[in-house]
């Protein structure tokens, strides 16, 4: 699906976009767009907080900024070993904090340990694929790729019904106005919805 949206951000001075992109810099998010990043990076950060024959349900990547390729936080509901009870985690990636609990989405309350996946068997490599195929059709279309609204991984049984759900954003253009009385920039963007399978038939979603 096609989203017409626009950002409004204040102007920076040049000391605060310094310092911004300084702690940018030290981050290791999740690149998207690097499989490297997206498998191993991935996979070492929720192996440190969950047990690897932790059956997986659901797993989301998001950033905390726009246009973005690379990914600060994972949320992931699954089941530990030993028990029933179905947990979700937030873990924020750059760092050494514990995962934050969250609220687990009632529907997933229902599933049982056979609707869901290990850990250690999960296939995070179709993730950069998939990102840079939707690239190559935002390319196909002269649209600018400029970063990943989010990456989600829907889990139904085993590998092979596994969905990849993910948006790209692409600007087209920005203007400046205000909010209140303070100079703003207003970005004018789209965020495209795609669709995959296990075996990486990437999708665009009308």
């Amino acid at each position: 699906m096609k989203k017409f949206l626009r950002l409004t951000s204040f102007l920076l001075t040049f000391a605060a976009v310094v310092t911004i992109l300084s702690s940018c810099e030290m981050m290791s998010n999740i690149n998207l767009t690097d499989a490297e990043s997206s498998n191993t990076l991935l996979r070492k950060k929720l192996e440190k907080h969950i047990d690897p024959e932790s059956v997986i349900f659901n797993l989301y990547l998001g950033s905390a900024s726009d246009f973005s390729v690379k990914m600060d936080i994972v949320s992931v509901v699954f089941m530990a070993p030993g028990s029933d009870e179905i947990k979700t985690y937030a873990i924020t990636v750059a760092g050494n904090q514990d995962p934050r609990e969250t609220k687990t989405i009632s529907s997933y309350q229902k599933r049982t340990r056979e609707s869901g996946i290990l850990l250690k068997d999960m296939d995070f490599s179709k993730i950069a694929s998939n990102v840079n195929e939707a690239a190559g059709i935002l390319a196909e279309e002269d649209m600018p790729f400029d970063g990943v609204g989010g990456y989600h991984i829907e889990i139904d049984g085993d590998l092979a019904n596994t969905i990849h759900k993910f948006s790209l954003q692409s600007k087209e253009g920005t203007e400046l106005g205000t909010k209140g009385n303070k100079a703003a920039i207003v970005t004018n963007y789209y965020e495209l919805d795609f669709v995959a399978d296990a075996e990486g038939n990437v999708e665009y979603v009308e």
